[in-house]
């Protein structure tokens, strides 16, 4: 631990002010334990597969219910993992919470989700999977990230937003480093069949993004009611009261008066909560790592 760095408790086995494991060289949150990590890494893929790749607090639930809604669309059955009477976590599993029998039971096509990095992430060569990326600016993720992990007991984190995005600048986080996360998955998209997408970019363009991701996936042509249907689905406000896309049945998990999984769910609410200098510490990371890429990112929609 960085000895500048304030800590009033600390957890093992490195010492950080949030309950943790720390396996295979990377911190995970203290629900994921090594037999997990070990394990999936290694699964056998089909090649109809596709596998959603995002670091935490990036706009995760909102593409798992875009692909579900995709997959409905296209007339997935009734009784299949991904229909509507699933919620999210069912319908689109974290690969990380699911053993190898249940990995191999599951009907195709198999859509997954992940936190992993890119040196751990389920892959191998020649495989025809398909991933999809989602990446959202730096400012943003840092904030819903310290909301996220203040808010559920198991971490136990009590520290202000300033200790925690210093934590996000050195990448003392569960799942790592954001800037490295991003990085490596970026400067791979040519390793792996990935489709990129942004967080901003969705906001922005979101019927045209759909359909290019829908094409991605080989899936039947959307029609304009189906995009509506869609978008209405996947709108914040339908999310936020859909108890199958809200995260609530897991409220018991988290602190008294803490704010919702589904907080807010726009671009720039970082502006609210974060000062001058640490959106400059930010960015001087920011630009250590991608000084020698074309990537921008979009910190608000104005």
């Amino acid at each position: 631990m960085d000895s500048n760095m304030s800590v009033e408790k600390s957890f093992p086995p490195l010492n950080l002010p949030f309950r943790h494991n720390f396996l295979c060289g990377q911190i995970y949150p203290p629900l994921i334990d090594g037999n997990e990590i070990h394990r999936t890494s290694n699964y056998d893929l089909r090649d109809d597969d596709v596998i959603l790749v995002t670091y935490p607090k990036s706009g995760t639930l909102w593409v798992q219910q875009i692909l579900k809604c995709l997959y409905e669309k296209n007339g997935v059955c009734k009784d299949s993992r991904i229909s509507s009477r699933n919620n999210l976590p069912q319908a689109v599993p974290w690969i990380e919470l699911l053993d190898i029998e249940e990995f191999n039971a599951m009907t195709s096509p198999r859509v997954m989700t992940t936190h992993e990095t890119y040196n751990n992430i389920a892959w191998r060569p020649g495989t025809g999977a398909k991933y999809i990326y989602l990446s959202r600016n730096p400012r943003d993720v840092a904030v819903s990230y310290y909301h996220h992990i203040s808010g559920y007991r198991a971490y136990e984190y009590d520290e202000a937003l300033p200790q925690f995005v210093e934590l996000f600048t050195k990448g003392k986080l569960p799942y790592g480093s954001w800037f490295a996360h991003t990085l490596d998955y970026i400067e791979n998209l040519n390793n792996m069949n990935i489709f990129y997408l942004d967080y901003e970019s969705l906001h922005l363009n979101f019927e045209k993004i759909v359909m290019k991701l829908n094409r991605f996936l080989g899936l039947r042509h959307l029609s304009n009611e189906d995009l509506e249907s869609i978008k209405e689905r996947c709108s914040f406000t339908r999310m936020k009261v859909d108890s199958n896309a809200n995260m609530s049945r897991f409220e018991h998990r988290r602190k008294p008066n803490s704010a919702d999984f589904l907080r807010k769910g726009h671009v720039g609410d970082w502006e609210n909560h974060l000062t001058k200098e640490e959106c400059s510490s930010l960015d001087r990371v920011l630009d250590s790592y991608f000084s020698k890429t074309t990537k921008k990112f979009i910190y608000n929609l104005d």
